[in-house]
């Protein structure tokens, strides 16, 4: 059983296998099943916590980044922010943006009005880059109304990905219904 979570250990849950495989074999679902089950027998480790909780933390941090960037790249805290949950040192944590894309899209929300014909409503809904600074997303957002696209960044609640993907499953559950729930309203 160890052997099995060492090798599901690399997989990234990126559904890349099932596209590529002739058999369509999901190896996503399979890790999140067998690490659900196996965390039910010994435990889930901090390191599965940490990043099925991410989008809390990194929602908090967000409120004051400049701090929270400090602390996680510089070379001391950094590298003992990284220790604990098993990050490899020579890797660096993505820093948190100085504004972020919910408060640049409440400033800016005029500017994204599609101009002409009436276009396609257009939900922007990936929580994690609304706190990552991860590129020019406000450019991303001015292009897709310039080409007329009428951009919406619902205030949704989290979708229970970063939980399926360490195999938290009880609780992806839980906030894949409450989203739904979001969208059927």
């Amino acid at each position: 059983m160890t052997e099995v979570k060492q090798v599901l250990d690399l997989c990234l849950s990126c559904k890349g296998c099932t596209s590529e495989c002739p058999s369509n074999v999901d190896m996503t679902t399979m890790k999140a099943e067998f690490l659900h089950q196996y965390y039910q027998r010994h435990g889930v480790p901090l390191r599965a916590k940490f990043f099925g909780h991410i989008g809390r933390m990194n929602a908090v941090l967000s409120h004051f980044p400049g701090v929270a960037n400090f602390f996680t790249n510089n070379s001391l805290s950094g590298s003992l922010v990284k220790k604990i949950v098993g990050v490899a040192q020579q890797r660096s944590l993505p820093p948190l943006a100085k504004t972020t894309l919910r408060n640049w899209y409440k400033k800016h929300r005029h500017e994204l009005k599609s101009s002409g014909e009436e276009g396609e409503n257009l939900p922007v809904l990936r929580r994690v880059h609304r706190l990552l600074r991860c590129g020019n997303w406000d450019e991303g957002l001015q292009l897709l109304s310039r080409l007329g696209y009428e951009v919406e960044l619902p205030a949704h609640p989290q979708s229970g990905r970063a939980q399926l993907s360490k195999g938290l499953l009880p609780e992806a559950q839980r906030l894949a219904r409450r989203t739904a729930h979001f969208f059927q309203s």
